[in-house]
């Protein structure tokens, strides 16, 4: 009874930390299995004509990965005569659904950008044409899911994507909107699309299950294979996503910058940067930079009067004062009533949260108000305050070496489950090993710093930053 007394204790304490351990773990006390499954359109009975010495060794289709590593996790699941979760890991196939000469793909950037967009668009058209020698041109659609659903779109071939390498951004264009599933997949059909890459974050593919859950009603074969997008790392059942290294980086850079300009002033430096839902870049850029006072992350709830008290004493000790915040950390009892009513005025659907203008007005409208607070307080002394945003000078920027080979291995990955013919899946790296995640489950919500574990002690320990509750 005391073992199950803790292990429900443990639940209810991992259950706040919305981690991935968490869902395991509620599906442990609730005895629903996590579904880890990954659907494939029928049996792939084609013989994979490249060989081993050129893709690596074929990987079983029974050959599967641990979802967890924590032993006593896993104990309790033998305890039960259950099996743990675990993932189908991700490698080339013996035997491949459909010729892949034939194949007509496609590729959507969707969502905003990140390091390494191109190095993964690149590598998806490599593997196709250079490796399985996939003779039709890859379909390159431009401007995220519109592109998709207008079937505005380029021919791509590893000539022109070997261009983009070592440059920012998206060769196709990116885009965020609330589009019609039933539009995006007529286009497909239309088209003749067979394989549909989604490149995005967490909303894009949501998007992309949805898509194959469509298709799946229509009876057709149409496979969707998402790779997983976003600086913020906030991706569930992604261990690390690509260009948050590069991210990291760069923002560091930016930290160290801006600290000797703040320094040098004798002023109070606001500097935001991405994390919406998680501030994983923020928190990680302050800790490699080593010279923050303060970091500010949605996860850890903040009072603004103990922040200001704390960098008052700050400012007087050593004359000015550096916080980093990622974009969605906001004070306790801090609404938007005034900047909704201001989008609602100007017409804007307020569920459509993904429209980049209301986004960046919810933005602007939490970063102004912190600022305010910030002046009002420091008003009449000689240490100013003033606001940075490196936002678009961080995302833009081309991918490091780090991401640049996480890249080329995530595309590839994704290209030989593809073509086997496995469907409504991401490929991921967890833990250790790159699997295959069944698009479902990204879309339970968003990976977070828990609040109470061992990294988040380690950034406050860095700045002395107390706790501002």
């Amino acid at each position: 009874m005391k073992r199950k007394k803790d292990m429900a204790e443990t639940v209810d304490k991992q259950r706040l930390l919305a981690t991935e351990k968490a869902i395991i773990l509620d599906s442990l006390e609730s005895g629903n299995p996590l579904d880890t499954e990954v659907r494939r359109l029928g049996e792939a009975t084609r013989a994979n004509t490249v060989s081993e010495s050129k893709i690596g060794r074929f990987r079983p289709i029974e050959k599967r990965v641990c979802a967890v590593a924590d032993m006593e996790i896993i104990k309790a699941y033998y305890s039960r005569n259950q099996e743990p979760p675990s993932f189908l890991e991700a490698g080339p196939r013996k035997h491949l659904y459909r010729d892949p000469a034939a194949l007509k793909i496609g590729i959507v950037t969707a969502g905003g950008i990140a390091p390494g967009l191109n190095t993964v668009i690149h590598s998806i058209v490599h593997m196709h044409h250079e490796i399985y020698r996939t003779h039709r041109p890859a379909y390159g659609f431009l401007g995220g899911f519109r592109g998709l659903v207008d079937c505005r779109y380029i021919e791509l071939n590893p000539l022109i994507t070997r261009e983009w390498l070592h440059k920012g951004g998206t060769g196709l264009a990116a885009g965020r909107e609330r589009l019609d599933i039933t539009k995006m997949v007529n286009s497909l059909v239309e088209l003749g699309i067979d394989i549909l890459y989604v490149i995005g974050g967490e909303g894009s593919l949501t998007a992309a299950h949805l898509m194959a859950e469509e298709i799946e009603r229509r009876g057709r074969e149409i496979v969707i294979a998402g790779v997983p997008k976003t600086m913020d790392n906030d991706i569930l059942w992604v261990w690390h996503s690509f260009g948050f290294d590069t991210a990291v980086e760069e923002a560091g850079k930016f930290i160290d910058t801006i600290h000797e300009e703040a320094k040098s002033t004798e002023r109070i430096c606001l500097l935001s940067l991405f994390g919406r839902d998680a501030g994983f870049v923020a928190a990680h850029a302050a800790l490699a930079s080593g010279q923050v006072d303060v970091v500010l992350v949605p996860e850890v709830e903040f009072r603004l009067e103990p922040l200001l008290d704390h960098i008052q004493k700050r400012v007087q000790d050593k004359h000015y004062a550096l916080i980093v915040m990622a974009e969605g950390a906001r004070p306790v009892g801090y609404t938007e009533e005034r900047a909704l009513q201001d989008l609602v005025d100007k017409g804007y659907d307020l569920n459509d949260r993904s429209n980049p203008r209301v986004a960046e007005a919810l933005r602007s409208w939490r970063l102004s108000t912190l600022q305010r607070a910030f002046e009002e307080r420091f008003a009449g002394s000689r240490h100013g305050v003033f606001v940075q945003e490196p936002r678009y000078l961080v995302r833009a920027i081309p991918a490091n070496s780090v991401d640049q080979i996480y890249c080329q291995r995530l595309a590839d990955l994704a290209v030989h489950n593809a073509v086997a013919g496995f469907t409504d899946f991401m490929i991921s790296q967890w833990l250790t090993e790159y699997v295959l995640v069944p698009l479902k489950l990204v879309a339970g919500g968003h990976k977070k710093i828990p609040p109470g574990g061992i990294f988040w002690t380690t950034v406050i320990t860095s700045t002395g930053q107390p706790s501002f509750e």
